[in-house]
């Protein structure tokens, strides 16, 4: 008698264990997908498989893999370890995502590495802008929520980096931009010590995908003549040499 709590602690250890080693092709079909999301080939199980491309909409992902972590199922939690893309793709990345029992989404110690060619052809730029370089992402925590976050600590660095206008190129050594939230929008900021251009600004993004970007630029002595141009054509300076920033886009 004293060991009948054995029992159904062995039978909710053998579901959890089937329920983990089931095909994860098997059980896609308990699964509805929302209509703009499609799979290629799928593999491995439930607890440790892989998806050859994942299309959202017009986007491609390449080589989505993930392992459960068991620990995590104790603390009623659905978290695992995601890894996105190969050495040749336009988008890779690494990190844990988790999910409750109360449907809360969360990602930690997320790195997703890319270009701004490429994310530009995906969102284009406003003003006409075009642009290049190395982004990475690393998201230290982020909690989901309507429209898009709840928690978001974050910050994207750019290297090797050019700003194109039909007044030309600029060149972009530095820049980094903190990530947070604020009532459910996104919002980047940018000071002047964390780039090289001057720029001190904050964008925010809505749930509508509208843009506001509102900050100044006080361009440094070495700043290139090409980006004090493109300033002067869009702006002008006041009294201490600083250019305003304050437009307002819808992204799609």
């Amino acid at each position: 008698m004293k060991n009948t709590y054995l029992i159904p602690l062995a039978l909710l250890v053998y579901l959890i264990l089937t329920i983990c080693m089931m095909p994860a092709r098997f059980a896609l079909n308990f699964v509805t997908l929302p209509q703009d999301v499609k799979l290629g080939a799928v593999g491995g199980t439930v607890w440790r498989g892989t998806v050859s491309t994942l299309h959202i909409a017009h986007h491609r992902l390449e080589q989505l893999t993930w392992q459960v972590n068991p620990l995590a199922l104790f603390t009623l939690k659905l978290q695992a370890d995601v890894t996105l893309g190969h050495s040749a793709s336009e988008l890779k990345g690494k990190g844990k995502i988790a999910i409750t029992t109360a449907q809360e989404l969360s990602i930690n110690q997320f790195n997703l590495d890319s270009n701004l060619s490429y994310l530009s052809s995906l969102y284009p730029l406003p003003m006409g802008l075009n642009a290049t370089g190395q982004v990475k992402l690393n998201v230290a925590h982020f909690v989901y929520s309507q429209p898009w976050c709840d928690t978001l600590d974050g910050r994207l660095v750019l290297t090797n980096g050019t700003v194109g206008s039909m007044l030309g190129q600029v060149a972009v050594n530095r820049g980094q931009v903190s990530l947070t939230c604020d009532k459910g929008a996104l919002v980047a900021i940018m000071k002047p010590n964390s780039n090289s251009l001057g720029i001190d600004a904050t964008a925010t993004l809505s749930g509508n995908y509208q843009l506001t970007v509102n900050g100044q630029v006080v361009p440094p002595a070495d700043a290139p003549r090409d980006f004090v141009n493109l300033l002067q054509f869009s702006s002008r300076a006041d009294s201490q040499g600083a250019f305003p920033i304050a437009f307002s886009t819808r992204l799609n």
